[in-house]
């Protein structure tokens, strides 16, 4: 039935070349591709489908495989004629390379149909179907540009590899894009008449693709320097330069062409380059000195490219602003100072790290599945999961040169960590290795683990040297049912994969005192203690050395007994013991867990286990000021959420909460703002009407117990044993104790309210405002700056006055933020910081629209 084809698509598949099977270079037409698919289906009715992969229809067949991916493949669509071939024989059929064109996955296994894919170029309705941004797209022009990438964050893992394969080897998908860039179209002159065919869109975008691509010339680098012991964190961002195709091969310049792309006119004329960073919040430069030095200099080198002596792979940024920043610029100067900016990244406020190979407590962004792995985050983010709450480390970073940053939290992931985004995105990043992960199973509502999932065994090696016990951490296992293995889909998107199941490992083996491992089955198993395990992983073979103790029940190894306050556990000889603990309630902060201890002498494991209570401390500046049984409630006044602890005890395991973590009340969703002439007066409000909100509406993760409110009900407010104040607005005066019973009525204007800076307790009564307009008084010199000194210095509300709660969000730059600056000599205290950033809060606007920027340090 091929003799039927026409003469010249007859040519055009004689001219296929099994040595460069590249079936692009056929340029077969649209009706070139409908003739052969119409054979083919007469073929595969008269003689079966396996006719198909026969030696006398292979090539023919392998052809219109890569043919119909190019032309029909999309998102889920699929081909019968494709689908029901035997493509190993039609690969040995049609005596294609295989040890050349024949890919495979890091197992090892064939990728017949992808392997095929490739050689027809790209599914182009596919790609054009994508609506990602050209993400992928890009990938591929990383590439073919050189760099070490792979595609498996954003494509199928198998269809990726034979992408990454054929352009890696420069094979059919490199020469393809090669063309497609260099304006040699691949493709039949049919396909290309049409200025709106979806050939010629492809083209457009894999060339807008490349253009993008082409403009980045920088990787950025983030190193930490950490440690729980430590007070501070410092960081340091590298700077990593692309190496360039010239003269056939891949070298550090700066081609002219690059240059051209980032907006300098003529490259060629520019005896020198310079290279700045600057940081950036929106659109606020932040530490402008860093424009002063250029952090590497290019010579123009003559030819066709610039070259930057000393420097081989990037440079290192030593100094990196305190300040907040969300975006980081790279900006490029011609010898007449004109600015072109080159590059940008944004700054997320979360950064996924892993331990570095070379350098103690020292950790890089850059990805190594082999290593340990921690997430840094800023305030904003918020953890999903309480429990683990008492795992983060919170310090800030400290610069020689800039000072100290805000405060950044770090958690190491052991397992997984789920956190939200300032955005509410939920994000989920998992320590694993390629495509799996092997994790064990987490008691967390009974274990206080350390360093996200370990145990502390201590051990000696040698009595004769020392007698003091090292310590190393190991994941803890209770049966071999523990040991969980997660399989992903991609091998390295760290941001947005998701597990495709979780299962047990195939084999799961223990190293015997002799040296050989042995299977764990249910009559044989390792001895307590430390064990090496040996675990199978679709045929891999991966070690991990655990901790293995004793269980008192299969879901409950170890029992938390609240009602006799004690934990029930089983010992190292299988007897079950009872340690009854003893919970005083005396003013002293408990400690969160007990320390149990499995084995003794030069090996034991400890075991920090949550204490078997469910009281609940409440503590003001520090001090337990209350104590909630089991189903007890707290009213929280809102005013009182930065100087406010709860720890929670509970089935869950325990949580040290920190009330600053409440998020904004000032909201929508919680006063009415729409039905007040001000946030301010919308909050006073709210507070009349005694409203009140569950603390897990404001954060997710807040105890149960918690309840927000404003403050005392108006019925409720008394000023007997408090510190009552009276304050008549004037500039020229200060707050004076007053008696509101007695004294109230001989004041003219003003506002009585309570002085909470030393408060005992969480009362905040609602002030008394004597009169309601205070500037319709001629002896009455108004100062707004003097009212948010006052409520500032006083811990009140800032909307109990009605001259801040009136204000003009936009007057508030002018009334009270330049006034105090200039007041303070240009520098503000901590104290200020912290009352202006409460100020914004509370009247609803963000300093940065102003262009200030103020840290709470």
């Amino acid at each position: 039935m091929i003799e039927k084809l026409t003469k010249g698509l007859k040519d055009k598949i004689a001219s296929f070349d099994i040595s460069k099977p590249y079936v692009w270079l056929l340029k077969l037409s649209e009706a070139d591709f409908n003739e052969l698919e119409v054979c083919l289906n007469d073929i595969a009715s008269a003689n079966g489908f396996s006719a198909l992969v026969s030696p006398q229809y292979a090539v023919e067949t392998t052809i219109y495989i890569a043919e119909w991916y190019k032309r029909k493949y999309q998102s889920g669509n699929s081909n019968p004629l494709v689908e029901k071939l035997d493509l190993e024989v039609l690969w040995t059929n049609a005596g294609i390379n295989q040890k050349l064109y024949l890919y495979h996955d890091d197992k090892g296994d064939k990728r017949w149909l992808y392997s095929i894919y490739v050689l027809g170029g790209l599914a182009i309705k596919h790609e054009l179907g994508r609506n990602d941004n050209l993400r992928f797209l890009k990938g591929l022009c990383r590439l073919y540009h050189g760099e070490d990438y792979t595609l498996e964050n954003l494509d199928e893992a198998s269809r990726a590899i034979a992408f990454r394969e054929s352009i890696k080897r420069c094979h059919s998908l490199y020469e393809y894009m090669q063309e497609i860039l260099n304006g040699q179209m691949p493709f039949d002159d049919e396909d290309l008449k049409n200025a709106a065919s979806d050939v010629n869109l492809f083209v457009a975008v894999l060339k807008t693709a490349n253009d993008e691509i082409l403009k980045v010339k920088f990787r950025f680098e983030w190193v930490v320097t950490f440690s729980p012991d430590y007070t501070f964190m410092s960081r340091r961002l590298n700077v990593l330069l692309k190496p360039e195709e010239v003269g056939g091969g891949l070298h550090q310049y700066l081609r002219y062409d690059k240059v051209h792309l980032w907006g300098v006119p003529h490259p060629e004329t520019q005896r020198h380059l310079y290279v700045y960073i600057r940081f950036r919040y929106n659109e606020k430069t932040i530490e402008p000195s860093t424009m002063d030095k250029p952090i590497i200099t290019y010579l123009n080198h003559g030819v066709n490219d610039f070259v930057a002596f000393g420097v081989e792979k990037g440079v290192q940024v030593k100094h990196i602003p305190a300040t907040r920043f969300n975006k980081i610029e790279i900006i490029v100067k011609d010898d007449d100072g004109n600015e072109y900016p080159a590059q940008s990244v944004d700054a997320m406020e979360y950064i996924q790290l892993w331990r570095s190979d070379s350098i103690c407590n020292t950790w890089t962004s850059t990805q190594n599945a082999q290593r340990e792995t921690a997430l840094l985050f800023t305030h904003p983010c918020k953890l999903k999961d309480a429990t683990i709450a008492n795992e983060v480390y919170s310090m800030p970073f400290n610069d020689s040169r800039f000072g100290i940053s805000e405060i950044w939290n770090w958690v190491y992931i052991y397992d997984s960590v789920t956190f939200y985004t300032p955005q509410r995105r939920e994000i989920c990043l998992y320590n694993r290795i390629g495509y799996d992960q092997i994790t064990t199973r987490l008691y967390s509502d009974t274990i206080h683990y350390v360093n996200g999932g370990m145990v502390n065994h201590y051990y000696i090696d040698d009595p004769d040297i020392s007698e003091e016990p090292d310590i190393e951490k190991l994941p803890l296992i209770f049966g071999k049912e523990d040991i969980i293995v997660r399989h992903f889909a991609t091998k390295d998107d760290i941001l947005n994969a998701r597990p495709e199941n979780v299962t047990t490992a195939e084999l799961i083996e223990y190293k015997q005192p002799n040296g050989r491992f042995t299977e764990w089955t249910s009559v044989s198993e390792p001895s307590y203690g430390e064990a090496i395990l040996r675990i199978t992983v679709k045929g891999k073979l991966f070690l991990m050395t655990v901790a293995y103790l004793p269980e008192l029940g299969k879901n409950n190894p170890i029992v938390r007994d609240f009602d006799c306050t004690a934990i029930r556990y089983r010992t190292m000889d299988g007897e079950e013991k009872n340690y009854r603990d003893n919970i005083p309630l005396d003013g002293k902060v408990l400690a969160p867990t007990l320390p149990i201890q499995y084995g003794e002498d030069e090996s034991f494991f400890v075991i920090d286990v949550y204490r078997p209570t469910l009281v609940k401390e409440v503590l003001l500046d520090g001090s337990i000021i209350q104590y909630l049984k089991k189903d007890e409630t707290l009213d929280l006044p809102y005013i009182y959420k930065d100087r406010t602890q709860v720890n929670d005890f509970s089935c869950r395991g325990y949580q040290a909460y920190q009330c600053n973590n409440i998020g904004n009340i000032y909201t929508e969703d919680f006063i009415n703002i729409s039905g007040n002439p001000s946030i301010g007066e919308a909050a006073m409000n709210a507070w009349r009407m005694d409203r009140r909100f569950m603390g897990n509406l404001l954060d997710a993760v807040a105890p149960d117990c918690l309840v927000v409110c404003f403050g005392n009900s108006q019925a409720n407010s008394s000023w007997d044993g408090k510190n009552a104040l009276f304050w008549n607005y004037d500039v020229h005066t200060d707050p004076e104790s007053i008696n509101p019973d007695n004294e109230a009525d001989s004041k003219d204007v003003g506002l009585i309210f309570q002085d909470i800076r030393h408060s005992n307790n969480l009362s905040c009564n609602l002030g008394l405002d004597i009169d309601n307009d205070p500037w319709a008084w001629d002896d009455i010199e108004e100062s707004v700056l003097k009212c948010f000194e006052v409520a500032n210095t006083y811990g009140i509300y800032f909307f109990l006055m009605k001259p801040l709660r009136d204000l003009d969000i936009d007057k508030i730059p002018e009334e009270i933020y330049k006034p105090l600056f200039e007041k303070r000599g240009g520098h503000l205290s901590r104290e200020d910081k912290l009352g202006l950033i409460r100020l914004s809060d509370e009247l609803g606007f963000e300093w940065p629209e102003f262009d200030i920027f103020i840290d709470n340090e």
